[in-house]
């Protein structure tokens, strides 16, 4: 420009998946972003709801961004709670593009685990022989040899 000002101008993000679309409460949880225009920038940023957390770029067309937690404040102290919150990714930090939206549930409890896919909430007790390794447990894990005594 005559004032010597120089700009940028990049094309609108597109965000065409997720790679999950839901995750603890207690956040992170990676989201693999997929899309077009993404830019290597240190203002890559998500949010979610209303909590801004860093993106990482990995190409063009992805970006990962890592959930926060949610704060007490913002969800029910019910274990079956579940609040759904819009998920938006910026090049910029100022302008926004909407992804889908991304639900915040309560960990599994103690000794149960969660199978399937992120749109399944079937909660499931760890069978006899078994334990459950963490509240995020996805499966079980068999007890070894000589470490089980059945009732």
């Amino acid at each position: 420009t005559d004032s010597g000002l120089e700009f940028l101008y990049l094309e609108d993000i597109e965000i065409k998946s997720l790679s999950r679309y839901n995750g603890p409460s207690s956040g992170g949880t990676p989201v693999f972003i997929r899309g077009s225009n993404f830019v290597n920038t240190t203002n890559l940023s998500c949010r979610f709801g209303k909590f801004n957390v860093r993106g990482r770029y990995l190409t063009k067309e992805a970006v990962v961004c890592i959930s926060p937690p949610l704060l007490r404040s913002e969800h029910y102290l019910n274990t079956e709670a579940k609040v759904d919150v819009p998920l938006f990714l910026s090049n910029n930090g100022f302008d926004y593009t909407y992804g889908a939206i991304y639900r915040f549930a309560s960990a599994s409890p103690s000794g149960h685990y969660q199978p399937g896919t992120e749109a399944e909430s079937t909660l499931l007790i760890c069978p006899r022989g078994s334990y459950c390794t963490d509240q995020l447990a996805k499966n079980f894990t068999l007890c070894g040899p000589g470490t089980y005594q059945p009732l």
